[in-house]
């Protein structure tokens, strides 16, 4: 479930040519990302109409869909873009 958080900083290096210094701000993006979206899913789970269990199925289902789009990133700032967006779901 994290693998894409690992390779997205050595596609950012080695296929982009992003200098490591620079590529290390996405582990940061994922970080905090993660941090909001399990604030989120916790606050919108504690709603008496929510179900959790169909929080966290979309949010997997929607974290996986984006991971199916990282073969088509070809620029550090998308690679930023889908960080912060896989986080908040998979914070979830």
């Amino acid at each position: 479930m994290y693998t894409p958080a690992v390779y997205v900083y050595e596609k950012a290096v080695t296929e982009l040519d992003v200098s490591k210094t620079t590529a290390s701000s996405i582990l940061s993006i994922l970080g905090v990302f993660d941090t909001v979206g399990r604030a989120a899913s916790g606050l919108l789970a504690d709603r008496p109409w929510a179900d959790s269990l169909y929080i966290s199925s979309v949010a997997t289902i929607v974290a996986g869909l984006l991971t199916c789009l990282v073969s088509a990133i070809f620029s550090f700032e998308l690679i930023c873009v889908y960080a912060a967006f896989y986080s908040v779901f998979i914070g979830a």
